[in-house]
């Protein structure tokens, strides 16, 4: 198990490495393009963190469930 996570953070690394700085701070496919024109912080970047900062929560949650 400890092989296959270790395969995907080799493999998530070096897809994050093919954007550039620029390219990180465009639109997200999920944001409208009027959404970003009134809020520039609803980019690639942002929307990473956010989607995993919501599944570290979750994780926390099911640790303690399992208390």
């Amino acid at each position: 198990m400890g092989d296959m996570w270790s395969q995907l953070g080799d493999l998530l690394s070096s897809e994050f490495a093919k954007l550039t700085p620029a390219e990180w701070l465009d639109r997200h496919q999920a944001v409208h393009q009027r959404t970003l024109n009134v809020s520039r912080t609803r980019n690639r970047y942002t929307i990473l963190l956010g989607r995993t900062t919501h599944l570290a929560y979750h994780l926390g949650q099911a640790i303690l469930v399992k208390r």
